[in-house]
Formats: C-alpha cells, sequence, structure tokens
C-alpha cells in the first residue's frame, strides 16, 4: 500500500468485522491478525462495525477499540444501512476517541435528513457511500457543512466492474463545491473488504512482493488516481484516465456486435 501511496488517505480502506471477532478480539490483542501490518500501512485502515451489531452486542465494542488502538489502526466506521440514525450513536464518538481512534459514522444519502441533524453532527468523520455514481443528491449536502472530514466512498469494493473514474471525478467535485472550506475531502473505498482479503503477512511484505488480495490492487490503484486527479489535477493521471475511456469504448464495441 505504501507502494500505492494509500496512507496519503487516511482511513481509506474500510476492513469489516463480524460480531463474531469483536468478541474474542481482546483475548488475543498480540496475535491477532490485526497487528500483523506496519503502522504506516494501518493508517489507512479503518474498522467496519454494523450498527444493528454495536446496538444489540455493546459489550463487544470496548475490546475491540483497545486492539486497534494498539495496532495503530486510523478508526473505526459504525456504518447505518437505514436512513433512520439512532439518537444513542451520538455518545459513540467520546469512546472512540479515548481509545486513540478517529470515529466515523458510515452513511447512504438517504440519511443526509433534517431528523438526523444531530446524529450527523457528532461525529467528526462521515463516510458517505456514493455508489452507484450518478446520483443528484445536491439538496441534501447541506447537512454536511460543519463536518471535520468526509470521505467520499466512490469506488465499489464488492463490485466487478472497474470504476468509471471521470464519473467518480465528477462527484467528487461536485461535493468539493457544496462543502464548507473547513470540511476535508478525501476518496476511500465503499463497500468493505474481509481480514481474508487483506493479506499482510510480514515475510511477503518484506520481501517486497504483492501484499494484496484479489481485487484489493485495483481498488486502490482507482483510488489513488482518483485522489491525484482530484487534489493534483487529472493531468497528473492522464494515462489512468485514458485507459479507462479505451476500456469503455472498447466494452461498447462488444456489447454492440454481441461480443462476450
Amino acid at each position: 500500500m505504501l507502494q500505492l501511496g494509500i496512507p496519503a488517505e487516511r482511513g481509506a480502506i474500510g476492513v469489516k468485522f463480524p460480531r463474531a471477532q469483536q468478541a474474542t478480539l481482546g483475548e488475543q490483542p498480540d496475535g491477532t491478525w490485526i497487528g500483523q501490518c506496519a503502522p504506516e500501512q494501518a493508517a489507512a485502515l479503518r474498522a467496519v462495525v454494523e450498527m444493528t451489531d454495536l446496538l444489540e452486542y455493546p459489550e463487544n465494542f470496548p475490546s475491540l477499540l483497545t486492539t486497534l488502538g494498539r495496532a495503530h489502526w486510523y478508526g473505526i466506521e459504525i456504518r447505518c444501512r437505514e436512513a433512520d440514525l439512532p439518537p444513542e450513536l451520538s455518545k459513540i464518538t467520546r469512546l472512540v476517541t479515548a481509545a486513540g481512534l478517529h470515529p466515523a459514522l458510515g452513511i447512504k444519502p438517504e440519511a443526509l435528513r433534517e431528523e438526523n441533524r444531530q446524529v450527523i453532527g457528532s461525529f467528526p468523520t462521515i463516510a458517505l457511500d456514493l455508489t452507484p455514481l450518478g446520483q443528484i443528491l445536491a439538496p441534501n449536502w447541506r447537512f454536511l457543512l460543519g463536518i471535520h472530514e468526509v470521505i467520499a466512498l466512490v469506488v465499489d469494493a464488492n463490485s466487478d466492474e472497474r470504476t468509471n473514474l471521470e464519473e467518480a471525478l465528477a462527484s467528487l467535485i461536485d461535493l468539493r463545491a457544496a462543502l464548507g472550506i473547513d470540511t476535508d475531502l478525501t476518496v476511500g473505498i465503499a463497500g468493505e473488504f474481509t481480514p481474508e482479503t487483506l493479506n499482510f503477512a510480514t515475510e511477503t511484505r518484506d520481501a517486497g512482493s504483492e501484499i494484496l488480495g484479489t481485487g484489493l490492487k485495483q481498488r486502490l490503484k482507482e483510488v489513488l488516481d482518483l485522489s491525484t486527479a482530484f487534489h493534483h489535477g487529472k493531468e497528473n493521471v492522464a494515462c489512468a484516465f485514458a485507459a479507462d475511456v479505451i476500456f469503455r469504448a472498447a466494452q461498447l464495441t462488444a456489447a454492440q456486435h454481441g461480443i462476450n
């Protein structure tokens, strides 16, 4: 990941923590896979916990926070799939911050509504899932004003399709224009990876060979290209955008001629 530049986008990669793993992490803080990545790599990782798991099994949460903090992970995202956000989520940020982690609230655009304003405002970071791309949501951006950081999740970890770089960049530009100047906007990956997807074997990392699971490298490359284009101009990654255009043109031609 260091070679791909991902640590520049802190917390860009979400790693799903199933409920069963949350319950046992505190018993093995040194032996768990969480601590097998270097601190520079851990800075790019955020643990993803489903809101329903957190509310149903709150006793698992403290041990998870302790383990993540020891391993220097960037933070933890509470993933909410519903449009209605429970008020009790506002209390989470203090616990996460005390563990040395960055708290984030992961939501879909449907949750950007007046009823959720207080909960959204209690989190310094909002991970906003913008997939599928092309949604028209401009009136709802006002609920993000005053947020310290927004992670725009424009690359889909769970999709087999390449990310449309032009469309993703357009979404980032629209969101940047709507947010206040005090809000940081970074690029992230929607969905999440499992621990099995992320191979942080020490000997592999030291050898300098592949450390990324199937499909992950492509997603990280897309995030890097989008981040570079967004922050420094598309001309700096012109080859990546040109390759994406050529790929889509070839797809269209194949579809028109009935080629699989």
